[in-house]
């Protein structure tokens, strides 16, 4: 997802850029052929090698551009027809076909996503349930709660939420306050499912937030194991 600004200023290096192709050509120079963008490429598929973009800022060309932070949200279907698991309809794909499918993105791109959450077919029993969930209003005011605790914490930096933090913030807001619990459930956690440096902070920085969402100001087990479930599975 890129602001509108990076938009601009990418159409405008290319416009720019193809003024100087032209401009050569007609010097009877010759022209090289132009170098793609890293984060030019279909963004459900990046080409082996190329480094996946920063989760909160877009890198624009080689030399770098304008930062624009976003966030993004996004769906996937687990195979070509989309009944990989599903209770009810049977997957008509090969097991080869699956695997191909899933690998189009990258390890590496989906080791930078916070939280994965499988969303199962709603019986008809839960589509005609009478009951009431937790209502809307309810669920903003627990988050504007939880906001308003991450800006206060946050105050005398430049950081407004726990996404933002770094290994250093994550030492401090996260770190120093796990109970000895949660230090052994994220221990066996990292051994056994070999999460990478980066899935350790981002599982305690949802860990972080999963207890500000509690009003707690220690991260218990639950929180951690809460945390651990969004990693995408067979992932780091």
């Amino acid at each position: 997802i890129l602001a509108p600004s990076l938009m601009a200023w990418i159409k405008d290096s290319r416009s720019s850029g193809g003024t100087r192709r032209r401009a050569r050509r007609n010097r009877g120079s010759p022209t090289r052929r132009p170098v793609r963008s890293p984060f030019l490429f279909p963004f459900g598929a990046p080409a082996p090698g190329r480094r996946p973009p920063d989760p909160r800022f877009g890198i624009a060309g080689p030399t770098g551009g304008p930062p624009s932070e976003h966030r993004c949200s996004s769906d996937l279907h687990a195979c070509p027809c989309g009944y990989y698991g599903d209770t009810s309809q049977r997957c008509t794909c090969s097991e080869s076909a699956v695997t191909r499918y899933q690998h189009r993105i990258s390890g590496p791109l989906l080791d930078r996503i916070d939280i994965f959450i499988d969303v199962p077919r709603v019986d008809y029993e839960k589509l005609t349930d009478a009951g009431a969930g937790e209502g809307s209003a309810e669920v903003r005011a627990r988050i504007q709660e939880s906001r308003e605790l991450q800006r206060r914490r946050f105050s005398e930096s430049r950081l407004s939420a726990n996404a933002e933090m770094g290994p250093v913030e994550v030492r401090e807001f996260c770190q120093r306050f796990l109970d000895e619990a949660a230090r052994a459930l994220l221990r066996t956690a990292v051994n056994q499912l070999a999460l990478s440096a980066r899935a350790f902070h981002r599982v305690l920085k949802v860990g972080r937030t999963v207890a500000d969402l509690g009003h707690s100001e220690v991260i218990a087990a639950a929180h951690i194991a809460e945390a651990l479930q969004y990693r995408q599975r067979g992932q780091g």
